[in-house]
């Protein structure tokens, strides 16, 4: 289990604390055919978006501050299923916090919010990224947002359930903390098969 529910807030570094409404993504057309996928590849491409697979799971974002792993969810709220990987990340650097999906009882990070105190609210998301696979390497485990290869992608729905779809996210935007859990941004769209 995480931190009971009446944890008060866990600050990280300068505007950032826990719990908090995490950036989601706007939902988008759904991908249906192989034509679509194709369309899609060509279009990230163009206009520069950097493509996530969508993992199945819950949205949970991870901290680690004073020898202490914090998990909140999507809603703002402490997560209360138990991740099996959660200690693992105490190895990381204090006052470090990332931004994943916990899938069958294992913490995946896809972004890194902050390191060693330091936000990465404001750099670009391939620098989130990039310092997200960073801390994973580092850890030993599996990075499991790689973008897709086309082949991948044309699988569509054959790729589930482990995988849901994509997430397209604007190259060099910032990750915005939401004013509220029904919040969504339009720099994040979810692209989903299922």
């Amino acid at each position: 289990m995480t931190e009971p529910r009446d944890t008060a807030r866990v600050p990280i570094c300068s505007g950032l604390s826990f719990p908090m409404f995490p950036m989601r993504p706007t939902e988008g057309r759904m991908l249906r055919s192989r034509t679509q996928a194709s369309q899609l590849v060509r279009e990230v491409r163009q206009f520069k978006w950097v493509m996530q697979p969508k993992l199945s799971g819950d949205r949970v974002c991870l901290a680690v501050v004073r020898g202490r792993v914090y998990v909140q969810d999507r809603h703002g709220d402490w997560y209360q299923h138990p991740i099996s990987n959660r200690h693992d990340f105490l190895s990381l650097e204090d006052h470090t916090a990332l931004d994943g999906v916990v899938y069958k009882g294992l913490f995946h990070p896809f972004e890194a919010l902050a390191v060693d105190g330091k936000s990465f609210l404001e750099a670009g998301v391939e620098k989130r990224v990039a310092e997200a696979e960073r801390l994973v390497d580092v850890l030993g485990h599996d990075w499991m947002f790689a973008e897709p290869e086309k082949d991948w992608l044309l699988g569509l729905s054959a790729n589930s359930p482990q995988w849901a779809g994509v997430v397209l996210k604007k190259a060099q935007s910032h990750y915005l903390i939401q004013a509220d859990a029904k919040s969504a941004s339009l720099a994040w769209i979810k692209k989903r098969w299922i």
